[in-house]
C-alpha cells in the first residue's frame, strides 16, 4: 500500500479544486457539448459522416426534384438545429427536428406507412447519412477539453 500526505496548502486547495471540477464537470460537459455541436454542422460542409466515410449521393429522382445536389441541405433547418443539455454528469447533443433521425440512420420505401392517397412514406427509399457521432478529431477535443478543465483547477 502506498500512502500520500499532502501538508502543503497550495497542494491541497489544488487537490480541492480538480475533485470539485471532476465532481461537477458541468463547465466541461457544456463546453464539450457547443465543440460537438460545431463538428456537427461541419459535417454538412464535407458530407462526411463522423468515420469520414462520404454521404450517398442524392439519386438522380431528387437532384432533378430539388433543382440541385446539396445532400441534407434544403433550406438550412436541419443543420441549424441541433442544441446539447447538460444533466449532473450526463452531456446529451443531437438535432431538435423530428425528421433528423430518418437521415442519420435511413429508411426504407413506405417504412412510415402510406398518404390518404395510398403513396408510400417515405416515397422511396433514403439512405442513411450519419452526421451524429464521434469522428477521432473529436474524441482528440474532449480529451483536450477535459484536459484543460483539470489543469486550470490544478492552477
Amino acid at each position: 500500500m502506498i500512502r500520500v500526505e499532502v501538508k502543503s496548502g497550495q497542494a491541497r486547495a489544488a487537490l480541492r479544486r480538480m475533485l470539485a471540477e471532476l465532481e461537477n464537470p458541468a463547465s466541461a460537459l457544456s463546453e464539450i457539448g457547443n465543440m460537438l455541436i460545431a463538428s456537427t454542422k461541419q459535417r454538412f460542409e464535407t458530407k462526411r459522416a463522423p468515420d469520414g466515410s462520404p454521404w450517398a449521393p442524392l439519386s438522380p429522382v431528387t437532384v432533378a426534384r430539388k433543382g440541385d445536389d446539396n445532400i441534407l441541405v434544403r433550406e438550412g433547418n436541419l443543420s441549424g438545429q441541433f442544441a446539447h443539455e447538460v444533466s449532473g454528469n450526463r452531456l446529451v447533443w443531437g438535432s431538435t427536428l423530428h425528421y433528423a433521425a430518418t437521415h442519420q440512420f435511413g429508411a426504407r420505401q413506405g417504412a412510415y406507412g402510406k398518404t390518404r392517397r395510398g403513396a408510400p412514406i417515405p416515397w422511396g427509399d433514403i439512405p442513411a447519412r450519419p452526421f451524429l457521432g464521434l469522428s477521432p478529431e473529436d474524441e482528440a477535443d474532449i480529451a483536450a477539453i477535459i484536459t484543460e478543465h483539470i489543469e486550470r483547477a490544478l492552477r
